[in-house]
């Protein structure tokens, strides 16, 4: 199948848009401190975006490994590997360095009274003074590229046998899952592989190395999508045959969390995201699976076609990924200092991360290549050598 799946575009867009969405709204979260928090809060928004919480990150690790798979079937060994820290390894730490200096800047001055300038932290506390919380130096919400980067390099053996006459075998045992309701069973590896680990790692921490249950659970989701990709005619083929029953397991199971874990008026006291008991992961990791099904089966029906939008965001989504929690944090950051109402604020945020995102991309970053380097484009030149095969 040599066709661009152009659908698979517009979910993996669809799931940054999310993700950028839910940032510009999880400073005005009541029960959530976040990096910089509004005085201005709202339950309600709190508790509508309850339900994208548990499928945002399972989305982007399953759309990355669905991308990894194109990319690794169209290129070489090397020119694979080398594209991969290119466009991944040289944006984490430009970001590391420069982009995510801001973000605790803002919150420096806010939380303890930080009266220097951007400049003037930067040169003398952001790299001296430890890592973050204690300390300055962080990679903020690059975290997802670190953890990528470190995803793509651990299950790159994996790619290679998946080639093998043995790894055939396991293909083709993955895809007599997909031929029945099996398919509905396969967030029990995330799961199992969490819950196995959560004794020694019992939090997420987004640092790594002392995150090993959950770095394996999205390591999970990164193979599924790796594995979709790899049998996405039998995958897309069934699942749209069963898409009533899809959508109907996620209606359900989105009700099901609601009623268990984020309606105070039920005070189930079971679990929530704060405190996550067998039960909530349970229940959400397959929630998060059958909104991947049903998010798919979607664009797929809907949006598997090519338009100019589809070509400029999927162009443009990782630069608005790299930049957009920085803007996020300055834009709430001056609407405590102006006192805006919620109202105010929330617009400010969430549309001025918008646009500002989007002008720093199509001002900034689309017409230099050299700078595009740095936020996520490539290198200004393609890799020569490609598979003969594809």
């Amino acid at each position: 199948m040599n066709e661009r799946l152009h659908y698979i575009d517009w979910l993996r867009v669809s799931a940054f848009v999310i993700l950028i969405f839910y940032h510009s709204a999880v400073g005005f979260f009541p029960n959530d401190f976040w990096l910089i928090s509004s005085p201005h809060t709202s339950s309600t928004l709190e508790l509508m975006l309850e339900h994208t919480r548990v499928w945002r990150l399972p989305l982007l690790f399953f759309v990355s490994g669905v991308g990894t798979y194109f990319a690794f079937r169209r290129h070489l060994d090397f020119d694979f590997l080398s594209m991969r820290l290119v466009r991944l390894l040289i944006p984490l730490l430009f970001a590391m360095a420069v982009i995510c200096v801001p973000q605790v800047w803002y919150e420096r001055m806010l939380m303890e009274g930080y009266r220097g300038g951007l400049i003037e932290f930067w040169i003398e506390r952001y790299f001296t003074e430890g890592k973050y919380p204690s300390g300055h130096f962080t990679w903020a919400h690059m975290w997802f590229v670190g953890y990528l980067i470190t995803i793509t390099t651990v299950f790159y053996p994996l790619m290679k046998l998946f080639e093998t006459s043995f790894g055939k075998r396991l293909s083709d045992l993955f895809r007599s899952v997909l031929k029945t309701r099996g398919l509905y069973l396969l967030f029990l590896i995330p799961l199992l592989f969490n819950l196995a680990l959560s004794p020694w790692f019992p939090k997420a921490t987004n640092a790594l190395y002392n995150d090993l249950a959950w770095f394996a659970v999205y390591t999970s989701w990164f193979g599924l999508g790796y594995l979709v990709a790899q049998n996405h005619d039998l995958f897309i083929e069934n699942l749209m045959k069963r898409k009533r029953e899809v959508f109907s397991l996620t209606i359900l199971l989105s009700i099901l969390a609601y009623i268990l874990f984020w309606l105070d008026s039920f005070d189930l006291n079971i679990g929530s995201f704060f405190n996550q008991t067998s039960i909530y992961k349970t229940v959400t990791m397959c929630l998060a699976l059958m909104m991947i099904y049903s998010l798919s089966a979607l664009m797929y029906q809907f949006l598997n076609f090519k338009n100019d939008l589809i070509t400029y965001a999927n162009k443009s989504i990782f630069t608005l990924y790299i930049v957009h929690q920085t803007i996020i944090v300055g834009l709430l950051y001056y609407t405590i200092k102006l006192e805006l109402n919620f109202v105010m604020s929330f617009v400010v945020v969430v549309f001025g991360t918008a646009i500002l995102s989007v002008l720093f991309y199509h001002l900034i970053v689309r017409p230099s290549a050299i700078i595009g380097t740095f936020f996520g484009m490539g290198l200004p030149f393609s890799f020569r050598r490609k598979k003969a095969e594809i």
